[in-house]
């Protein structure tokens, strides 16, 4: 009769052959075999829930490490479209325009001298000046040669850019190429401008 369950035991649960023996064995030293296999069985089936349990969590927290390294791209995309929004508001010598893409006090450096912007007004000024000065000196529009930005994290970015300015004439006016550097920062949703610094010129 315990070969005949045995081998009953076989046909029904192939998965689980390796309780087999221990099946053998237990009726050998007089232990109830069945008694043996209901608690063996009991056990397989919490291990299984807990596996299930254990691969779900994994899933979930797999989904949210994807929602928290997609973060960046998306600030990149914001300071990109600011940088954008200046660059075309600067070659358009748009003053108010200007203006919404800074956050002030500020601070600005032309490489001669550091100035700190405390005040919408007084970025207003600074602006207006500079336009005026460039345009004395035949220059027309800046072109954008490269941008690096760089997202130190999710509410502050620096970025690095190589220009060139253009004269009326379509020349562009020298040194060939020129640098600045700005530092970006995330306010109530919006990515302004905080400091802007002229590098090094080739």
């Amino acid at each position: 009769p315990k070969e005949s369950a045995i081998l009953c035991f076989r046909q029904t649960f192939p998965s689980r052959l390796p309780l087999v023996e221990d099946l053998r064995y237990s009726a050998t030293l007089g232990i109830n075999p069945e008694f043996n296999l209901q608690e063996r069985l009991i056990a397989m089936d919490k291990i299984g829930i807990f596996a299930a349990l254990l691969l779900y969590l994994t899933l979930i927290a797999g989904c949210s490490i994807s929602i928290d390294i997609r973060r960046p791209v998306e600030s990149a995309d914001g300071v990109e479209a600011l940088m954008q929004r200046y660059f075309d508001a600067f070659n358009a010598c748009d003053v108010e325009e200007v203006k919404a893409c800074w956050h002030v006090p500020g601070w600005v450096s032309n490489g001669e001298e550091n100035r700190t912007i405390d005040s919408v007004d007084q970025l207003a000024s600074t602006y207006a000046a500079l336009f005026e000065r460039l345009k004395s000196e035949g220059w027309d529009h800046s072109e954008l040669i490269d941008e690096d930005i760089d997202m130190v994290n999710d509410t502050l970015a620096t970025v690095r850019i190589h220009f060139r300015r253009v004269d009326q004439s379509g020349e562009v006016m020298p040194p060939e190429e020129r640098a600045a550097m700005f530092k970006v920062m995330l306010f109530d949703g919006e990515w302004k401008i905080t400091t802007q610094a002229v590098t090094s010129s080739k």
